[in-house]
């Protein structure tokens, strides 16, 4: 299973030991992230079967963009995890649309979260409470002195070090 907060891949039997103090234990078929204590739905089969699938093809489909546009240049800086845009990347985003963080979009530009990528239980609570999940739309709206993007109707204000943990596939 992977976590739609965190993206930790784990396995049932660690959800369930994760889950082990809960009062309705057995009996809510929810299963718990080990990490970051979010709760999802247990996988269905037919999901588990989805998921391996659509890894497959973005493996296959991921050795074809790197064969046919040659390797992507990594970024100097060594706490910027992203890839650095090459030539023709499309405006505000990684080549291919590869996820980005939102502190390296441009402003008025939208797209869709990909992932949070923090490991501290507090950052993950505070983007939660924004609505910052996997699949929500954002929009940038200002990056100095602070980052404001919009989710929905809200607007909210985060610093730079917030900022990097959202990942964004922008469109």
């Amino acid at each position: 299973m992977n976590c739609s907060i965190c993206d930790l891949e784990f396995e049932e039997a660690q959800a369930i030991k994760a889950c082990s103090s809960c009062a309705v234990f057995g009996g809510c078929q929810k299963v718990r992230c080990p990490r970051c204590g979010y709760e999802s739905p247990r996988e269905t089969p037919l999901v588990r079967w989805v998921r391996g699938w659509v890894r497959r093809r973005r493996g296959a489909e991921a050795a074809l963009c790197a064969t046919a546009h040659g390797p992507i240049k990594k970024s100097v800086a060594a706490n910027d995890r992203a890839k650095a845009p090459t030539r023709g990347a499309p405006a505000g985003g990684a080549p291919g649309g590869q996820a980005c963080p939102l502190s390296e979009g441009d402003i008025g530009a939208s797209g869709t979260v990909t992932q949070i990528g923090t490991r501290d239980r507090r950052q993950v609570q505070k983007l939660m409470a924004m609505g910052i999940l996997p699949g929500v739309q954002v929009r940038l709206i200002r990056r100095f002195p602070s980052y404001v993007f919009q989710v929905d109707y809200s607007q909210f204000t985060v610093d730079r070090e917030l900022a990097e943990k959202i990942l964004v596939q922008w469109a």
